[in-house]
């Protein structure tokens, strides 16, 4: 056997009451409820970048957060081409998913039966606070980079203050669950439907994402507030064996 699940869920808000709505912060996530957006966006500063889509770095060589004109939301440039103004803030991410998909087999042969399943969701961004503290504490990749010149002096603390730094795309394809069973069926007088069971969930997980697990959201059940990492424990990887009869 065979099967499939596709689902999708496209949102949009139309209006709400004297402007964007801003939602209680976990670890500087920055959601907010804004016309015209999903329901939930990542609100935030940015990096400057040049007109071709790169980062404009300083004469040091380094990524600054945009800045210009509040009223307008334009960026500005002063006589050397560096931002200039006020600090400016866009949509940065989306929590919402494109779409998720499930796929899921079962086989039998004889007295051995299997089955497996996969799901994937695609589309969707997670704020990823662990990504910066991790960095400014000392302890994380692009910290060791810096310590070993890979990238600039200065590189960690120019790049704090931008919000977009730790958007992360969390798609992700998982091995959700695989089994296999065996019927020994009877074995001895009294004990029949005697059955043998190795279960494995989320055993392995198929994604780009910078921290641990992008399948995460420090803010509890929300559907206001999502796909936010900060101190998260990744979904553990489990196996289970068992025995099951009838007496």
């Amino acid at each position: 056997d065979l099967s499939f699940n596709f689902s999708t869920n496209k949102n949009e808000v139309t209006n709400t009451s004297g402007g964007p709505i801003s939602i209680a912060s976990v670890s500087g996530a920055l959601p907010q409820v804004r016309e015209g957006e999903p329901l939930g966006v990542f609100y935030g500063t940015y990096y400057a970048r040049n007109g071709d889509g790169s980062l404009l770095l300083t004469s040091e060589g380094l990524p600054q957060e945009e800045r210009g004109d509040l009223a307008t939301g334009q960026p500005q440039r002063d006589a050397d081409g560096q931002p200039m103004g006020d600090q400016l803030k866009k949509v940065i991410g989306d929590p919402n998913a494109d779409y998720i998909l499930g796929i899921g087999t079962s086989l039998r042969y004889k007295k051995l039966s299997f089955s497996m399943l996969w799901e994937a969701v695609q589309g969707f961004d997670v704020f990823d606070a662990d990504k910066r503290t991790r960095q400014g504490v000392g302890i994380g990749k692009m910290a060791e980079q810096e310590l070993t010149g890979e990238l600039p002096r200065g590189y960690i603390a120019a790049i704090y203050p931008v919000e977009e730094f730790r958007i992360e795309d969390g798609s992700f394809v998982k091995l959700r669950e695989i089994s296999f069973t065996y019927d020994f069926g009877k074995i001895a007088n009294g004990i029949e439907n005697f059955r043998l069971s190795l279960e494995g969930r989320n055993l392995f997980s198929i994604d780009n994402f910078f921290s641990y697990d992008p399948e995460t959201n420090a803010g509890g059940q929300s559907n206001l507030l999502r796909s936010v990492n900060f101190g998260n424990a990744p979904i553990p990887r489990t196996f289970s064996l068992s025995v099951s009869a009838n007496f």
